[in-house]
């Protein structure tokens, strides 16, 4: 497999991490702070959840000028680029690296063309979308336009909508 490794040192636990109680219960926390309570159904059907408003991504919102910078959509090397874009973040954020190896993967994958990607996003996609607020007008979501973002003529697009929105 191809990537980028990180070989992270002195982190000790995760900042970001989920933990795993009896009854299938599990608590996401950051730092100290509970962002994501959930129950799973006894019978796997279903999960009930919370989530509270102290999740804070460890990756800062890009500015479209920076997306634009490192997908650089006429150089194959764009995976790479997000690798190291993501690596930087990961690494000086409150987030779920602790000591050890990591690979970040640079080929670029999409959920939904994976033999499981329809049965895993469909559901948790309209929640998500009724749910939150990272959600492009029109339905979109906000990580599918980051994911978009190499294609040709995105950017126009991008700069256009937020003409658009002010």
């Amino acid at each position: 497999m191809s990537g980028l490794k990180l070989d992270v040192a002195g982190r000790g636990r995760p900042d970001l991490a989920v933990h795993m109680a009896a009854g299938g219960r599990l608590l996401l926390r950051q730092g100290d702070q509970p962002v994501l309570l959930a129950k799973v159904f006894t019978d796997y059907s279903g999960v009930e959840y919370l989530v509270t408003d102290r999740f804070r991504s460890p990756i800062a919102p890009l500015r479209a000028s920076q997306a634009a910078a490192i997908a650089d959509s006429g150089n194959e090397n764009s995976g790479e680029r997000w690798a190291h874009h993501f690596a930087s973040a990961l690494e000086s954020a409150l987030g779920p690296l602790y000591d050890g190896s990591w690979l970040l993967d640079t080929r670029h994958t999409r959920l939904e063309h994976s033999p499981w990607g329809p049965v895993a996003t469909q559901p948790w996609t309209r929640r998500l979308l009724a749910e939150n607020p990272w959600t492009l007008p029109g339905g979109g979501a906000a990580w599918d336009a980051i994911a978009q973002a190499h294609a040709p003529g995105w950017f126009d697009l991008v700069k256009q909508f937020i003409d658009n929105e002010r």
